[in-house]
């Protein structure tokens, strides 16, 4: 028997029937889920023992790092002198925090082998949004919209 939304009605099934049913429902939402975390991946996971995958997250950041490197080397000349300088400090202090941000976010794995995974990626996110930020304003400088 169906219920007027066309679900089937699971009170007259026995508690095994029941468990069953919601079981596998949980498992097709779980697999959703799953599948939709592979689509959004920003790389491949192909690591299959923690040493790998701190290799991988520290070579993903490095390669993230060289990107913010390139446009920051782009952006800075574009500048007048004195905001270039505010530049510089601005990312003094932004690489301090990026490393701050890193170490608190991995600490309760500190000495163990998870650590270096969560510490790199942690510092691929904060150093792939600081690229987008100096690549959106130098865009910005491109298309003549900053005035000095």
């Amino acid at each position: 028997m169906s219920l007027p939304d066309g679900e089937p009605d699971l009170s007259r099934r026995s508690g095994t029937h029941r468990n069953v049913e919601v079981n596998m429902r949980r498992l097709a939402t779980l697999a959703l889920i799953l599948s939709g975390l592979f689509l959004i991946c920003p790389r491949p996971a192909l690591a299959q023992s923690q040493q790998e995958m701190n290799r991988e997250a520290e070579a993903g950041f490095r390669q993230v790092d060289a990107e913010l490197n390139r446009v920051y080397q782009e952006l800075l000349p574009r500048l007048p002198g004195p905001v270039q300088q505010k530049l510089i400090d601005a990312q003094l202090a932004w690489i301090r925090f990026r490393d701050a941000e890193a170490e608190a976010r991995a600490w309760e794995f500190e000495g163990g082998t998870m650590y270096p995974f969560l510490y790199y990626s942690s510092l691929e996110d904060t150093t792939r949004q600081r690229s987008e930020d100096l690549r959106i304003w130098l865009e910005s400088l491109s298309a003549g919209s900053e005035s000095f």
